[in-house]
């Protein structure tokens, strides 16, 4: 009854209001609107968007495996403390720059939550 009208009308005006935005980027970016695409197009798009989402999950468990042993090495080396000099800038402009991303993450997000 008046529930379902009620989530309608939410999901109807949420469309809406995407399709809004989508407007809106689309005047302020012309350059992304290909005039005259058909739907040949949309197929060859899908299907190379299909192909990218499976090779990057395909490729996940080498790129985990890869990322274990680089993080073994890097224990290593700091429990050992035989890091090389440049190692140890490296490792640390690595966390300098996780640290930078997340605080910049947290000013972000704190922003957004009080407006």
């Amino acid at each position: 009854g008046n529930e379902v009208k009620r989530y309608v009308e939410r999901e109807r005006a949420a469309m809406q209001g995407i399709a809004n935005f989508l407007r809106g980027y689309a005047l302020k970016a012309p350059e992304y609107i290909v005039k005259g695409s058909n739907p040949q197009a949309l197929e060859v798009t899908t299907d190379l968007t299909r192909k990218l989402i499976v090779t990057t999950l395909e490729a996940g468990p080498a790129r985990l495996t890869a990322a274990r042993e680089e993080w073994a090495v890097i224990k290593r080396k700091i429990l050992n403390m035989d890091a090389t000099v440049d190692e140890a800038k490296a490792f640390g402009m690595g966390l300098l720059h996780i640290f930078g991303c997340y605080e910049i993450g947290r000013m972000i997000g704190a922003r957004s939550f009080l407006q």
